[in-house]
């Protein structure tokens, strides 16, 4: 992702929504396009094939997986919610990652931008768990 360096080398970029789905491997989503999510005043124009999202991320909703940064299983549950995708797609991916034991039901689930609560996944109350660090 050399692409996504700002001045100072430093990745602003992390794989997330459908295609962090696919990194982890749940449901059977196949993005026609690559998403990354990148802070709001990023200004690179992304390459062919590559969907942005502006946001920015917390350390706790990111994570290092074989030199790429990704969106942790929780948060992309969260992002995908948000974004429209299949009700199925989304519900197979929280059964496995609920069965994987990449989010557990405890805890409360913060959607993008911090509000509490107003997404609604098939299971209702999730938090980040053991195993999302990949």
């Amino acid at each position: 992702m050399l692409w996504s360096r700002d001045r100072e080398g430093v990745v602003r970029a992390a794989v997330s929504h459908e295609s962090a789905l696919a990194a982890f491997e749940l449901s059977d989503a196949l993005p026609a396009k690559h998403h990354l999510i990148v802070p709001p005043g990023f200004r690179k124009e992304p390459p062919v094939g590559v969907t942005l999202h502006r946001a920015t991320l917390r350390e706790e909703d990111v994570t290092d997986r074989d030199g790429y940064r990704v969106t942790t299983p929780l948060r992309t549950l969260l992002d995908v919610g948000a974004s429209g995708i299949s009700p199925e797609h989304l519900g197979a991916a929280t059964v496995q990652a609920l069965e994987r034991g990449l989010v557990a039901r405890e805890g409360t689930a913060t959607r993008p931008g911090g509000g509490q609560g107003a997404l609604r996944l098939p299971c209702p109350r999730l938090s980040g768990a053991r195993g999302s660090r990949a």
